[in-house]
Protein backbone atom coordinates (compact mmCIF):
# COMPACT_ATOMS: atom_id res chain seq x y z
CA UNK A 1 0.00 0.00 0.00
CA UNK A 2 1.13 3.72 -0.98
CA UNK A 3 -0.49 6.39 0.72
CA UNK A 4 1.31 9.06 2.78
CA UNK A 5 3.72 11.53 2.08
CA UNK A 6 5.22 14.59 3.79
CA UNK A 7 3.37 17.88 3.06
CA UNK A 8 4.25 19.50 -0.04
CA UNK A 9 6.07 16.49 -1.13
CA UNK A 10 5.08 13.57 -3.71
CA UNK A 11 7.19 11.15 -1.71
CA UNK A 12 5.37 7.83 -0.90
CA UNK A 13 5.65 6.10 2.31
CA UNK A 14 5.20 1.94 1.85
CA UNK A 15 2.87 0.61 4.69
CA UNK A 16 3.38 -2.65 6.12
CA UNK A 17 0.51 -4.87 6.34
CA UNK A 18 -0.02 -6.26 10.13
CA UNK A 19 -3.39 -7.83 10.53
CA UNK A 20 -6.14 -8.88 8.51
CA UNK A 21 -9.45 -10.21 10.59
CA UNK A 22 -10.74 -13.10 7.96
CA UNK A 23 -14.56 -11.74 8.49
CA UNK A 24 -16.73 -10.79 5.73
CA UNK A 25 -16.32 -7.60 4.91
CA UNK A 26 -12.74 -8.07 6.15
CA UNK A 27 -10.60 -5.42 7.80
CA UNK A 28 -6.80 -5.07 7.38
CA UNK A 29 -4.07 -2.96 9.71
CA UNK A 30 -1.32 -1.24 7.99
CA UNK A 31 1.30 0.44 9.99
CA UNK A 32 5.06 2.53 8.68
CA UNK A 33 7.09 3.89 11.06
CA UNK A 34 8.17 7.28 10.18
CA UNK A 35 11.50 9.07 9.76
CA UNK A 36 11.07 11.99 11.56
CA UNK A 37 8.33 14.49 13.32
CA UNK A 38 6.00 16.57 10.93
CA UNK A 39 2.91 16.55 8.74
CA UNK A 40 2.04 14.06 6.70
CA UNK A 41 -0.61 14.06 4.17
CA UNK A 42 -2.64 10.53 4.25
CA UNK A 43 -4.55 9.80 0.63
CA UNK A 44 -7.24 7.80 0.99
CA UNK A 45 -9.63 6.33 -2.05
CA UNK A 46 -9.42 4.47 -5.60
CA UNK A 47 -6.54 6.14 -7.92
CA UNK A 48 -7.70 6.79 -11.26
CA UNK A 49 -11.28 4.79 -11.43
CA UNK A 50 -14.33 5.98 -13.47
CA UNK A 51 -17.32 8.01 -12.43
CA UNK A 52 -19.23 4.17 -13.76
CA UNK A 53 -17.31 2.57 -11.13
CA UNK A 54 -19.40 4.18 -8.30
CA UNK A 55 -16.33 3.80 -6.24
CA UNK A 56 -15.92 6.69 -3.47
CA UNK A 57 -13.74 9.69 -4.24
CA UNK A 58 -10.41 10.31 -2.82
CA UNK A 59 -9.88 12.08 0.61
CA UNK A 60 -6.60 13.64 1.66
CA UNK A 61 -6.17 14.03 5.65
CA UNK A 62 -3.48 16.00 7.22
CA UNK A 63 -1.59 14.16 9.80
CA UNK A 64 0.96 15.36 12.32
CA UNK A 65 3.35 12.61 13.56
CA UNK A 66 5.48 13.53 16.38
Amino acid sequence: MHAAAPTGTSTVTNWRRTLKDRNPGEIHDFEFTPQKPGMLTLRIGPEDAPPEAGLSKKANVAVRVR
